[in-house]
């Protein structure tokens, strides 16, 4: 886990959740912190990473990791850690770096506001470039507004799955959509009246999770934005 994080979800709720899920969940032991819910979720061993705080890896994600954390992890979960780095493409080299082959990236960031919290937001085209390009495929996207946004955000977020059009779709990929697209999903916060209007109002502090399979390992290549990639996404 990137981030030296807290658990802020009681064991009852998690298991509720795995319930739902289908998940054989383990036993969750006390007191419920990363490591615990590691176990629980079927992992040998886990692990934090953060430059800060009190992590079992004390390591700077703008600088290339060791060898020996090189394709060491089945699964490398940011817990909003890539937003605070003034060097993301380093940050995202080193998560594909230290993950194995086959194994689960998942990205929770913000995509748009936080402002003041952090360094950046992230536009999802960045995660779907990047990994897609070194031969990742697409897993699963959700977003949800923070609380003080909820007001404004939610009644439009419940509405962006009919509304717009997936464009992580062509990895077949069930569930992919796009919030800040230059293609036809750009106007899906944008409202007057009932009707989405372009363009777009985008309210704040909109939080992300992004999950991608990692393909066969690689050394990891930025990509490079055109506008010619992005008018081939205009209709």
């Amino acid at each position: 886990m990137l981030g030296n994080a807290n658990v802020l979800v009681a064991g009852d709720e998690l298991g509720d959740l795995a319930a739902e899920a289908a998940f054989d969940l383990g036993p969750l032991q006390e007191p419920l912190d990363v490591f615990a819910l590691g176990r629980a979720l079927g992992f040998e061993a886990t692990e934090t990473l953060d430059v800060a705080g009190s992590p079992s890896i004390v390591h700077d994600l703008h600088q290339p990791v060791p060898e020996d954390l090189r394709e060491r992890y089945d699964c490398v979960l940011d817990a909003g850690v890539l937003f605070w780095c003034a060097d993301p493409a380093t940050a995202l080299k080193n998560v594909f770096r230290m993950t194995r082959e086959e194994g689960l990236i998942v990205h929770g960031v913000a995509v748009s506001g936080f402002y003041g919290r952090a360094y950046y937001s992230v536009h999802p085209r960045l995660l779907e470039d990047f990994y897609l390009g070194n031969g990742c495929t697409f897993v699963a996207a959700t977003y949800r507004p923070r609380a003080s946004a909820g007001r404004v955000a939610s009644p439009l977020l419940r509405r962006l799955r009919p509304q717009a059009e997936p464009r992580l779709s062509r990895n077949d990929a069930p569930g992919g959509v796009y919030l800040l697209s230059s293609g036809p999903a750009s106007v899906v916060f944008g409202r007057r009246g009932r009707e989405f209007s372009d363009p777009p109002s985008i309210p704040t502090n909109v939080q992300g999770v992004f999950v991608f399979r990692k393909g066969a390992q690689r050394e990891p290549e930025l990509p490079v934005l055109t506008e010619d990639a992005v008018a081939a996404d205009v209709p």
